[in-house]
């Protein structure tokens, strides 16, 4: 018996299992593969053809988000059956029916990802990802397909047609001209806020949120056309449209919307970009940050084409491999970035709880971008003062930076409180926290240091909002809470809940991010170049090498001034 029969085949993470795998034809260089969609009713049927990039017939590419890969539907492809994620199947039957109606031209073809990539071969993958900007930038169009449940439909097209109102009908550009001029009465602001939730629920799709979607609407030639509701109550509008009416609503809206109107300034050479490229891609990361990807090396190799755009062609970025560890290309980013700037700025996003298998402490998986883009760049490598230094194996970074002091307190926050925003659930465990706080903080530090609690309490509660909110709760005043005491109380909550806080053998006080929370015996080091950071020691015996647990704030100004320290060389792993 061959026990390798019966071996199920591992594949790609973001591919679909198909009952019947289609075997596709390779590419040539410069070919793409184009879908043709045959039309008719029922099951969807397709053709795949062989085109050269530059030279394609007019087609169109789809720009959709994938969905749950176990929600699967069946279509035909070459005759043959070939199983695709419901949101893609129900995108492909609005595409048939626009055909038919004529919204989009006859003998259109299409550029699908899912389809016309081979997902399930690595090097294929591999091979086409640096293509992505080409496909989308020679589209004859971008149709953005935002896909719903059937049974919503109806709402989210209604949805996209209050924003989509045209001048002269609707309420919409009355409202918007009365709000500009101050003169909405209180009908007027009621309707603005109805058409403000209309505008929120329409850029909540999970669209918005995804990396490879914002690199297809940023390259995309023509303004992209966003597409939902099903054939019998869909709707469509522009990017360009919904960007006028996203105006009257620029301080409250989706950021992930306002990212892409931005970058797609910048490739048109309307928006500054950092002259260096590796500002630009720190800039850039940011823009990508808390998108999602259904393969962890998207999140780098989604945004090549927009920094390739961005007139950084002189700076060669890793090439795509989908063979590689998933770690690999976070590693090479992280070192490409500190050789490009000369800075330390990488270590603002590792932290211990980000860390990647079998990579550097100090790359991460750049889900968040912290930290401050500065426009200075380090001292040369050439120059004896310079900031940072990679080993020749890309292991080690060293960083110039001083020992400010060992945590020897640490507070930890509640576990059972984790992720709470309630109000009334988090309220009385203040009072405990915060007596908490002043037994193994405040009264120790005030001792140290000769002075009274108060004074302490001054220097580390910098805010007076914030001061004034934790010495109410420490003398049991009712709380009567209006809408300015909120925002205290957020950032009381998030002082008590969300940060472990330390104190080192100095009286250095700090507090640590969430996903790098320090622990007594850890190391807070001030950089030359950017924020503290506290580090752990790798070993407890041999070389002195230093593991990162993550970027800190010192809360008392006076102990961040680097003026009179001597920095030296620190080893990170």
């Amino acid at each position: 018996m061959n026990v390798h029969r019966h071996k199920r085949r591992k594949h790609l993470r973001g591919a679909v299992p198909t009952p019947s795998e289609h075997h596709f034809k390779p590419l040539a260089g410069p070919d793409i593969r184009l879908l043709e969609i045959k039309p008719g009713k029922g099951a969807v049927e397709c053709r795949l053809h062989h085109s050269p990039m530059g030279s394609s017939p007019r087609y169109v590419a789809l720009s959709y988000v994938w969905g749950d890969a176990s929600s699967t539907q069946l279509i035909k492809v070459d005759g043959r059956c070939f199983a695709v994620t419901q949101n893609l199947y129900s995108g492909l039957l609005r595409l048939r029916a626009m055909l038919a109606r004529g919204d989009i031209p006859a003998r259109t073809l299409f550029w699908i990802d899912a389809v016309c990539v081979n997902q399930r071969d690595a090097d294929e993958k591999s091979a086409q990802v640096p293509r992505m900007g080409d496909v989308y930038r020679s589209a004859a169009q971008v149709i953005v397909w935002l896909s719903t449940d059937k049974s919503t439909a109806r709402i989210e097209a209604e949805h996209m047609r209050e924003i989509l109102a045209p001048v002269g009908e609707g309420e919409w550009n009355k409202l918007q001209e009365a709000r500009k001029k101050g003169y909405a009465s209180a009908e007027d602001d009621v309707a603005i806020l109805a058409l403000q939730l209309s505008f929120d629920r329409f850029v909540d799709h999970p669209w918005f949120s995804r990396t490879w979607t914002l690199q297809e609407a940023v390259m995309a030639r023509e303004s992209p056309v966003f597409v939902c509701g099903d054939d019998d109550c869909g709707a469509s509008i522009t990017l360009d449209a919904l960007a006028e009416k996203a105006e009257m609503f620029r301080g409250n809206t989706d950021m992930p919307l306002l990212r892409i109107l931005i970058l797609r300034d910048m490739v048109s050479s309307h928006y500054p970009v950092p002259e260096n490229s590796g500002l630009s891609l720190i800039w850039l990361l940011r823009c990508m940050c808390i998108r999602e990807a259904s393969v962890i090396q998207d999140r780098v190799y989604g945004c090549y084409a927009i920094f390739q755009a961005l007139h950084c062609n002189g700076t060669p970025l890793p090439t795509p491999d989908y063979n590689l560890p998933e770690g690999q290309i976070f590693a090479d980013i992280a070192r490409l970035l500190v050789q490009r700037t000369g800075t330390s700025f990488v270590l603002n996003t590792a932290m211990v709880k980000r860390r990647l298998k079998n990579t550097p402490t100090w790359a991460s998986d750049l889900r968040h971008v912290y930290g401050k883009l500065s426009k200075e760049l380090g001292p040369s490598p050439q120059d004896p003062e310079h900031w940072v230094r990679v080993s020749d194996d890309g292991r080690t970074l060293s960083i110039k930076a001083v020992l400010v002091g060992r945590c020897v307190t640490v507070l930890e926050p509640p576990a059972d409180c984790a992720g709470d925003y309630d109000l009334d659930t988090v309220e009385p465990r203040v009072h405990e926290l915060i007596a908490d706080f002043e037994r193994r903080m405040i009264v120790p530090l005030a001792r140290n240091r000769g002075g009274q609690a108060d004074d302490v309490r001054r220097s580390l509660l910098c805010m007076d909002s914030l001061l004034d909110m934790y010495e109410r709760f420490l003398r049991g005043t009712p709380q009567r809470y209006n809408v300015e005491d909120i925002d205290a109380f957020t950032d009381l909550r998030f002082l008590l809940f969300e940060r472990s806080v330390f104190v080192t053998e100095t009286g250095l006080v700090g507090i640590a991010h969430e996903d790098g929370p320090c622990r007594i015996g850890d190391l807070i080091y001030l950089r030359v170049d950017d924020g503290p950071i506290c580090l752990r020691k790798a070993a407890p015996y041999g070389a002195e090498q230093y593991e990162v647990i993550g970027p800190i704030k010192i809360c008392e100004r006076g102990l961040r001034d680097p003026a009179d320290k001597t920095f030296g060389y620190v080893d990170l792993i």
